[in-house]
């Protein structure tokens, strides 16, 4: 029991450790990277399981928001150079990537809406681990500073689009909430959430129970895997319910039960949500309870929330999560939605 006692207590300095052996660190792992070919999914995967402790005990591995291109960030100068007078903004899900938004065997998203309707496409590239708020303040205030520079130098912008998947689709969600008072909020013209767990993630939950078990079960094991699932992030906690505002989560039984703050569809903004199915018959559990394996139907809809027109809602049947954002279909769904 005492070496459980020292692991748990040890937890607090660990990501102040991994700061202190940051170089001989990235040798010893140089194999493990290798073989997952990129550091960047490796970096991200660490933020989205604890990226609220990496900026607090090791602020050289939390991710900073920016936006990126070809796998780099760049300023906001650069953005809006690049940019032309009608954006779309791509935000990645939970401990993901902005480059899992291309497919090397078909056209993407974000090059069909470049080519077709003239978007220039922006990719966003975050910390998950933090609070889902968090993060959307934070796009707000970037996007906001993007809509200055690209109004200082003569190219200002005219149309403003939000593309999230999974967790992103909650903190495009959130940034648009936040944006309340900010300028560039009058010229968002759309969001649009693939895959995004609007009403709760039930993974979470899963995960939330399993917490609640192991602490009733105490013996040394059951201790060490129950400190481990407490300690996640608070990204992945926000998924429980969807929390989406620091209102939701700063509730002492924010994440015992649901305590999320209803925001009602945004005037001037149209919202659209894709949600999809692994299974293609309608009457199965599958399409049901599973939905497209991390995300339920019921959720991805937000039917008790949002309730949308049928036309801004597309489902899809035999089609997992991941698949959703490099899917053709998806890509014509949305080109059809931005060309009315």
């Amino acid at each position: 029991m005492a070496e459980v006692f020292i692991f748990i207590c040890s937890m607090d300095s660990f990501f102040s450790l991994i700061d202190n052996l940051k170089g001989s660190l990235k040798v010893t792992l140089k194999p493990v990277l290798s073989l997952l070919q990129s550091e960047d999914r490796l970096l991200a995967a660490v933020n989205g399981l604890a990226g609220d402790s990496l900026a607090q005990y090791a602020p050289s591995y939390a991710i900073q928001m920016a936006f990126y291109d070809d796998g780099k960030p760049i300023s906001i100068e650069q953005a809006a150079k690049k940019s032309n007078q009608k954006i779309v903004i791509f935000v990645h899900g939970h401990s993901d990537i902005e480059k899992s938004w291309f497919s090397s065997k078909q056209e993407s998203i974000p090059e069909l809406l470049h080519q077709e309707l003239s978007f220039s496409p922006l990719f966003i590239r975050y910390n998950t681990g933090l609070h889902i708020s968090t993060n959307g303040k934070q796009l707000a205030k970037l996007i906001d500073k993007l809509y200055q520079e690209k109004k200082k130098s003569n190219n200002p912008v005219s149309e403003i689009v939000l593309i999230g998947h999974s967790m992103g689709g909650l903190v495009i969600r959130s940034a648009a909430y936040y944006a309340q008072g900010y300028e560039w909020r009058t010229y968002l013209k759309a969001l649009i959430m693939i895959g995004a767990p609007l009403e709760g993630a039930y993974m979470e939950k899963i995960s939330a129970f399993a917490e609640t078990v192991l602490k009733k079960l105490f013996n040394p094991a059951t201790m060490v895997i129950h400190e481990l699932i407490k300690r996640r992030s608070a990204g992945l906690r926000d998924m429980k319910y969807g929390y989406l505002r620091d209102e939701d989560w700063q509730s002492e039984k924010a994440y015992s039960a649901p305590h999320k703050h209803f925001i009602p569809s945004l005037d001037n903004t149209k919202e659209y949500v894709v949600a999809a199915s692994l299974s293609k018959k309608e009457k199965s559990w599958i399409h049901t309870f599973v939905g497209d394996g991390m995300v339920t139907l019921k959720s991805a809809k937000a039917d008790n929330t949002l309730a949308l027109p049928e036309e801004h809602v597309f489902v899809l049947k035999g089609v997992n999560h991941y698949a959703l954002m490099r899917h053709k279909k998806v890509a014509d769904k949305i080109k059809e939605w931005l060309s009315k």
